[in-house]
């Protein structure tokens, strides 16, 4: 993608552009002039002839892979720039037609530039490619208080258990040929009926546009993850501590955003690579919560206990290792605020705002139950009460298979050979020796045993008679449209691009 070294970072512009998007179209794009220019590739074989001092005669600009030459008037346009630029010898006519492609190439890079730099990113810094560049913008419109949670080492299962149930999107052959006025429709399935097939009389195909648009300006599961798992009686584990309420509390008090272990990764300080709680970069400050008994703090929460268990030390120690460590964060330069778990406690019961705050940001509408059941989680699927994933088994019954068979609404990655194929593709793999064996991949299917699905999926599953026979476990976040505004910037973006007199700001979105 990219040449780097400590000194200088070499980028193709290619990499900013749509697939297959031409040298001259992005210089149109941005409303850059492409200069007429020609030159004899194929007589220029050494670097002697850069001595040549005059044009090469009009054959030497013959092309054998074109099988053409340019024209007499564009000959004739080329030693009118030769003596028009007083040219020596050739050397300075390479120079002329190099600077051709440089002169609106920068001047186009400036305005691509430009544009980014107008949405608070700088392109050629920010990113190799288009893509990335895209990604940085994309985060740069969420709103403060939206973060997305990351697993910790209690529940890196989880990270496992979403990567192996990503299963990607379908391709699939509906029917393999269908001709107007002469193929039947459904002709083998209503004929078991005793019903006569109707000819085809239109073949009418359809684009859908934008769909991985609207699928990302959907609600997304934003904020800190809650886990119930059967064995446990589907109870709660929360994944936020009393350290990210405190923390999100002062982000919002502040009007800042702070680095925690939650919404990004720990900050650490200085040789000792000394971890922290949370971290505000433009500030410089640190933000230490203390649970007491972890810390050795006097207080009520830790009365009458001199030992650790936890721990294995004495609570001096551990009382006198947190001092060491502010001092040297301090020492480093930098300001610490700091937060005993005891005190948080208290002002969570006394402080009407806080409790408001923590509710709002944090409760969700299933917190309410300690445990659940199988009934009731997937009745707060179909309520909307519930939003994230569920680990489930979940079939077609046998009543609705016929529905359908045309295509099967579990997607799943599998390992198949040629006998689960059917006789048609069995043929055609034989005969031209395709998957003489088994290989993994994405099929359609009745039934998924432990599969992970969203619950706007598992919903839609619910509603048209799919059941689910065995819950394993569920993960619930909060539900939000964070990434709309993305979505209609580059929806705008995309509509003033098909317009004829859209300027580059506007084709410059719809890249």
């Amino acid at each position: 993608m990219c040449l780097k070294t400590e000194h200088l970072k070499f980028l193709d512009v290619t990499n900013f552009l749509a697939p297959g998007f031409s040298y001259e179209k992005f210089l149109k794009a941005y409303e850059c002039p492409q200069t007429k220019g020609f030159f004899p590739y194929e007589w220029m074989d050494s670097l002697d002839k850069l001595d040549y001092p005059a044009l090469p005669p009009h054959e030497a600009f013959y092309s054998s892979l074109t099988n053409t030459n340019i024209s007499l008037e564009d000959y004739q346009y080329c030693h009118h720039v030769w003596q028009e630029n007083n040219m020596q010898c050739f050397e300075d006519f390479l120079v002329w037609y190099n600077n051709l492609d440089v002169q609106p190439f920068c001047e186009a890079l400036e305005k691509m530039c430009a544009f980014w730099k107008d949405k608070n990113t700088d392109m050629l810094r920010q990113g190799i490619s288009i893509p990335g560049v895209t990604l940085t913008y994309l985060f740069m419109t969420l709103e403060p208080d939206i973060f997305f949670s990351l697993f910790d080492e209690k529940n890196k299962d989880l990270y496992y258990l979403f990567k192996k149930n990503m299963v990607g999107g379908p391709s699939i052959i509906f029917h393999r040929y269908h001709e107007k006025d002469k193929t039947k429709i459904r002709e083998v399935e209503v004929k078991t009926k005793g019903v006569k097939a109707k000819t085809c009389q239109k073949i009418v195909g359809y684009d859908a546009d934008a769909l991985y648009l609207s699928a990302i300006m959907k609600d997304m599961p934003t904020g800190a993850f809650m886990r119930r798992r059967e064995e446990t009686g589907f109870k709660k584990e929360s994944s936020v501590k009393m350290a990210t309420e405190w923390l999100e509390w002062e982000a919002e008090t502040r009007g800042i955003h702070i680095r925690h272990q939650v919404n990004d990764t720990e900050k650490r300080i200085g040789a000792r690579r000394l971890p922290v709680d949370g971290f505000h970069g433009p500030s410089q400050t640190v933000f230490q919560f203390h649970g007491c008994y972890i810390h050795g703090h006097q207080c009520h929460l830790t009365k009458g206990k001199t030992w650790n268990e936890l721990r294995k030390k004495p609570m001096a120690e551990l009382r006198y290792e947190t001092q060491v460590n502010t001092k040297y964060i301090r020492s480093e330069g930098y300001t610490v605020i700091e937060m005993w778990e005891c005190e948080w406690r208290r002002m969570k019961k006394t402080i009407p705002a806080i409790k408001e705050f923590l509710g709002v940001k944090f409760q969700r509408p299933m917190d309410k139950y300690k445990t659940l059941t199988h009934d009731q989680i997937l009745q707060a699927v179909l309520d909307e009460q519930l939003f994230g994933v569920v680990e489930c088994d979940i079939c077609v019954p046998d009543h609705l298979k016929e529905k359908f068979s045309e295509m099967c609404p579990i997607f799943k990655n599998v390992e198949i050979s040629r006998e689960d194929i059917g006789d048609y593709m069995r043929g055609f793999a034989e005969e031209n020796k395709i998957m003489p064996r088994p290989r993994r991949s994405l099929i359609g299917s009745y039934f998924g045993k432990e599969v992970l699905l969203a619950t706007p999926l598992l919903k839609w599953y619910l509603e048209h008679g799919l059941q689910v026979t065995h819950i394993y476990q569920i993960v619930e976040y909060t539900p939000s449209p964070c990434f709309k505004p993305f979505g209609e910037v580059v929806s705008n973006a995309r509509r003033d691009g098909q317009g004829h007199h859209c300027g580059y700001h506007e084709t410059g979105g719809k890249f």
